[in-house]
């Protein structure tokens, strides 16, 4: 599996940024999506799949 790098992902300073546009996201594209924060930009993320 090919991993995205950090720069090509949309990225958030805080929880509560990456929720909100996951709330957003989710609604207008019907996808479950979860925020994490990236062990290596130190940084939030929006994933689609994950473990």
């Amino acid at each position: 599996m090919n991993e995205i790098k950090c720069s090509e992902k949309m990225v958030f300073d805080t929880k509560k940024e990456a929720e909100d546009s996951l709330a957003v996201v989710e609604y207008q594209r019907g996808i479950k999506l979860k925020a994490y924060k990236c062990k290596g930009c130190k940084l939030w993320h929006l994933a689609s799949s994950y473990k």
